[in-house]
């Protein structure tokens, strides 16, 4: 009876699995394209970025009287950034934004 117990707990387990969407997991840029989740480092091919990551982009515009850019802008992807992945197949992953702690 015990076997058919583990049995039908290991069927639920893949059942759950196989109706839950890709984990987002967070990643540390290791440089403006590449990343690395735990030990696994991705580059290349392996990873998708949203362009508005990899140039300078205006976060607020302000121009005052005299005619000059006091617009706010966010720094493209740099190394030791904070970034949210999902996985997107067994060798591609694609990153969905740049994170701060909320501490």
């Amino acid at each position: 009876m015990a076997d058919t117990y583990a049995e039908f707990v290991q069927m639920m387990r893949e059942q759950g699995a196989a109706n839950n969407g890709p984990s987002i997991e967070l990643a540390v840029m290791t440089g403006p394209k590449s990343c690395k989740i735990g030990t696994l480092q991705l580059s290349g091919e392996d990873l998708y970025i949203p362009d508005r990551l990899m140039s300078p982009a205006c976060t607020g515009v302000k121009v005052p009287a005299l005619n000059k850019d006091a617009s706010s802008y966010s720094s493209p992807l740099k190394a030791g950034d904070t970034v949210a992945v999902c996985r997107l197949s067994q060798t591609a992953y694609l990153i969905l934004q740049r994170v701060v702690s909320g501490a």
